[in-house]
């Protein structure tokens, strides 16, 4: 019996939490788990929260915990978001209101004394989280998840990231998804826009070297997560927000390896350090936030020095993907908890700030303002693209008067009386969040701010005029003041999923335009032309993973049968995997960077993605000069490289983007499993792929292989023993084959004819 099964749960808020489903039955959490969690998220209301019990280690997931408004306001210990709205001012209106006598400063001092038990304390020993020290740490004991089939690992989703500023000393707790490589380490997918990434640089430009001190922490009081995904303002504590909310401060301790503090209750904490000296890894594919994977990037690596928890830890975890997901209601935690401080702080005309879930967050923005001057609505947009997190929007429709912006109906209605593209449309650029695939450039492109506010004239709206229209790419365009084209199997009557697409799909500078008085919006898939970068495939569960757990809904307990979310999505699915399938052509036409190497068998022509080599190819000829290498995968690739040539290295760790078809990629595929100081012939690989008779097309994918050596297709030899067939020369081909033979004490090598 699994450890887990039938543990006893003693976390007492847990206990009291509404709607929590307790599964007893095993559970895989490689893709099984995420799918539960999709469809409870997605059902009305959020769902419920899922604690799966029998995980296959032993610690239970608690899964969905945020995912409806009333668990994540007691999460928060509120019963309204508005409460938070109302002590906000209550402070503001005691801390900044004048003060002419020495009476109304003595009445500040209550405000002060209760602000001041909001900061985190220090306690002296351990705290619950250290209650058990692993002896040798081991994140292959936790039950980390693999949410989607093409995810390129298990992800921990729910990381509390802990660093500091090496000049201040000032602390920053950030949620960035950690992809586990192996026991002792950890992708640490910090972007450049975030505050651990910033800790981190400034780290190595002080040190030149030396490691980087990283704790993370999982679990404890539910109000952490939040506070680590609130936009809070540079160096301003999340653990003052979570003292704030709570009204009490929040207890940290020591870890016992590096010198950081994590909360006291925490369930699990992970210490260890990065090094500033290594080279990033590559981190991905990963179903993300957006609906869509991001895919595979370099980033740090954490190695692990430490890990501890409670004796009675629980492993929390999230899924994300298309929306709405469990992240939507932090989403509207901070609509509501942060439209106090931008009042005061940033814009005093603000009146309300929406943001669909459809807009992940970050895409679409409804602004309300009190309107007292000519362009005040553009005025907003450009103080708010200002302004922490929200200079990643990339849509910001702008209103005033009466008008309810969650009521889409009655809000379309105003936008169509008061937006006219031709005068009300403003564009601009600059950053935007490094997973938006639509950008031209990375993490940079365009923006638009529709300006629907009154602007004091009425202008009358044709009788017969539709707002907006939503049509398939090739379709006459209507006669409506917004016109959106999406791809031919969009289903234009699905109002969210294509708001959802237009969000994603579209750089605004790019792909908006006005004519004849119209804003049509480009919203369709850029993979066909030579777009600068892969475009990512939506995400949706695998057909095996939806059967499975259908199979197994009654018996879970989890109430009335919910159908897979995916279902509705799989028609969107592209050709790929994480990435759309693009024709060789345009992979080939892709931008690389390119390095040569000097091997003793001849020099090397090598070119690489920033993420991927693409190709490793002998040259007949020296190079006239040799370019700066830079790109840190073509490094890596040169190291390994010394490595074979030395005789160290037996086999190649290297992220690998061959080109070709379907077929030639499972023969090149194949072909990595020929172990060092082996041989097979073309009719033993034909057997290894399924098809005894495609020996010719075998051999044909074997020389049409790009990746020399790295991928070998010079230990594939004649059914005789004799060799044949080698892109770079049989003379090379045979040169590898004795290298490899002197660096094996196997004596192998005996089967083809020198």
């Amino acid at each position: 019996m699994n450890k887990s099964t039938n543990k006893q749960i003693n976390n007492s808020w847990l206990t009291t939490y509404p709607g929590l489903v307790r599964i007893r039955e095993f559970v895989n959490p490689v893709l099984e788990m995420a799918e539960i969690a999709d469809r409870m998220a997605k059902s009305e209301g959020g769902g419920k929260a899922l604690l799966f019990e029998n995980t296959g280690t032993a610690f239970p997931v608690l899964m969905n915990l945020y995912g409806s408004d009333s668990r994540l306001l007691q999460a928060l210990g509120l019963n309204a978001y508005d409460e938070v709205t109302q002590k906000f001012n209550r402070l503001f209106a005691d801390v900044l209101s004048p003060k002419q006598t020495l009476w109304d400063k003595l009445k500040l001092l209550p405000a002060l004394q209760q602000a001041a038990q909001w900061l985190p304390e220090i306690s002296r020993g351990r705290g619950r989280c250290q209650e058990v020290v692993m002896p040798q740490p081991d994140l292959s004991k936790l039950p980390v998840l693999q949410c989607w089939p093409h995810d390129g690992g298990r992800f921990i989703t729910l990381p509390m990231v802990h660093t500091k500023d090496p000049l201040t000393g000032a602390r920053n707790v950030g949620m960035y998804r950690m992809q586990v490589f192996s026991p002792t380490a950890a992708g640490m997918h910090w972007h450049r826009h975030k505050t651990g990434a910033r800790h981190f640089a400034a780290f190595a430009a002080q040190h030149g070297d030396g490691h980087f001190p990283v704790a993370v922490a999982l679990g404890g009081d539910p109000a952490y997560a939040y506070c680590a995904v609130a936009p809070m303002p540079e160096n301003v504590d999340e653990y003052l927000l979570a003292g704030f909310l709570r009204n009490k401060p929040v207890s940290l301790v020591r870890c016992l390896t590096q010198p950081l503090e994590v909360p006291a209750d925490a369930d699990f904490v992970i210490e260890g350090y990065v090094d500033a000296n290594a080279l990033p890894e590559v981190e991905g594919p990963f179903g993300d936030h957006t609906g869509f994977y991001s895919l595979e990037d370099l980033y740090p690596v954490m190695q692990v020095t430490c890990i501890t928890h409670r004796r009675d830890a629980i492993y929390p975890a999230t899924v994300v993907g298309i929306p709405p997901q469990e992240d939507a209601c932090f989403s509207r935690a901070t609509e509501r908890i942060f439209l106090a401080p931008i009042r005061l702080a940033l814009l005093p005309e603000i009146v309300d700030m929406h943001l669909p879930v459809e807009g992940v967050s970050h895409n679409l923005a409804i602004i309300k303002i009190k309107n007292d001057y000519p362009g005040q609505a553009i005025k907003a947009a450009h103080a708010l693209w200002g302004a922490g997190q929200m200079m990643f929007n990339k849509i910001m429709i702008v209103v005033d008067g009466d008008v309810d912006i969650t009521d889409y109906p009655a809000l379309a209605r105003y936008v169509a009386q008061h937006y006219h593209p031709a005068t009300d449309t403003y564009f601009s650029s600059g950053p935007l969040d490094v997973l938006d695939h639509a950008a031209t450039a990375p993490a940079f492109g365009g923006k638009i701010c529709m300006d629907a506010t009154a602007k004091g004239q009425d202008r009358t709206v044709a009788e017969k005029e539709a707002f907006y229209a939503f049509i398939h790419k090739g379709d006459k365009r209507p006669p409506a003041r917004v016109v959106a084209q999406f791809d031919k199997q969009v289903p234009l009557d699905d109002t969210a999923t294509c708001v959802w697409l237009l969000g994603n799909n579209i750089d605004a500078v790019r792909d908006c335009r006005i004519t004849d008085g119209q804003l049509f919006i480009d919203a369709t898939t850029k993979s066909e032309q030579v777009f600068p970068r892969r475009w990512p495939n939506i995400i949706c569960a695998s057909g095996e993973t939806i059967a499975a757990v259908d199979a197994r809904w009654e018996r879970l307990g989890l109430g009335d049968f919910i159908p897979s979310p995916s279902l509705r999505y799989k028609p969107l699915l592209q050709k790929g995997g994480a990435a759309v399938a693009l024709p060789e052509e345009d992979l080939l036409r892709m931008p690389r960077d390119t390095a040569y190497y000097r091997s003793p068998a001849g020099w090397l022509h090598i070119t690489a993605t920033g993420t991927h080599i693409r190709t490793v190819a002998f040259c007949e000829t020296a190079p006239e000069a040799l370019p700066a290498i830079t790109n840190p995968v073509l490094k890596k690739c040169i190291g390994q490289l010394d490595e074979y040539f030395a005789g160290t290295r037996t086999a190649f760790a290297l992220p690998l983007e061959p080109v070709g078809s379907n077929f030639q990629q499972r023969v090149w595929k194949e072909l990595q499993t020929i172990p060092y100081g082996e041989t097979i012939s073309y009719t033993e690989l034909s057997q290894r792929i399924g098809d005894e008779k495609a020996i010719r097309a075998v051999g044909t994918a074997n020389a049409k292989n790009r990746i020399a050596i790295i991928i070998p297709c010079h230990r594939v030899i004649g059914a005789d023993g004799k060799l044949v067939g080698y892109a770079g020369g049989l003379h090379r081909k045979e040169w590898l084959l004795r290298l490899e033979m002197q660096h094996t004490s196997q004596g192998l090598f005996k089967r083809y004819e020198l």
